[in-house]
């Protein structure tokens, strides 16, 4: 299939039903499933953030972009994740995803084509509700990286994360710094030599997901 064949099928799936949260749940390090009420809760109380999930070429393989935060004492200090941030006032998820894209690595909100939004995540260490919004990028990228989000920006190929190979499990200590830091043995995606968990596994879980549909 080529790149724009691949776009295309993406966009079609994400307008059909999305795996949601079944597929959520397979990378989740909670492995539980809300009910409506919880999540009608979670919806009213949790803080609202967007984050994207940035498509592009490199030579003939399809590509995304993954970040890693700098290491701070906190819910998400030094974690792999996506350009993305809380919504500021008046906006709406789609324009934080992309002004966080454009503030964090340097790709310009035009230059994208949305493909379309993935299912909401929930977060509870840090009590936020996060919509992902798929896009891409016709050409391959030159990151202009804000350092103080960023401590690198690395490419992932779309074939490493459809490899069953990468989906592993480690011990990981959430809340660092905090007085409610615990230990827990999570399920992560093993890329780039990188532990991709939390959140960001659990989004990458369902683009899997998609990508594997017929």
């Amino acid at each position: 299939m080529s790149l724009t064949q691949l776009i295309q099928d993406l966009k079609r799936k994400c307008a059909e039903p999305l795996p949601g949260f079944e597929a959520h749940l397979r990378m989740a390090p909670y492995r539980k499933m809300p009910d409506e009420r919880v999540l009608e809760l979670q919806r009213a109380t949790y803080r609202q953030a967007a984050v994207t999930v940035l498509l592009y070429p490199e030579g003939e393989s399809c590509c995304f972009s993954l970040i890693q935060r700098p290491d701070y004492e906190g819910v998400h200090g030094g974690q792999i994740s996506f350009p993305g941030g809380k919504l500021e006032e008046q906006e709406t998820f789609l324009e934080a995803a992309l002004r966080e894209m454009e503030e964090e690595i340097g790709i310009e909100r035009h230059a994208v084509d949305v493909i379309g939004s993935l299912t909401e995540v929930f977060i509870p260490p840090s009590k936020m509700r996060v919509i992902p919004y798929l896009c891409y990028l016709p050409k391959t990228p030159v990151f202009k990286v804000d350092t103080t989000e960023v401590v690198e920006v690395f490419s992932i190929n779309v074939n490493e994360l459809l490899s069953p190979y990468t989906i592993k499990t480690t011990r990981v200590v959430v809340g660092k710094g905090t007085a409610h830091a615990s230990e827990l043995e999570v399920p992560y995606f093993d890329l780039n030599n990188k532990v991709v968990w939390g959140a960001t596994a659990v989004i990458l879980s369902e683009l899997k997901e998609l990508l594997e549909r017929d």
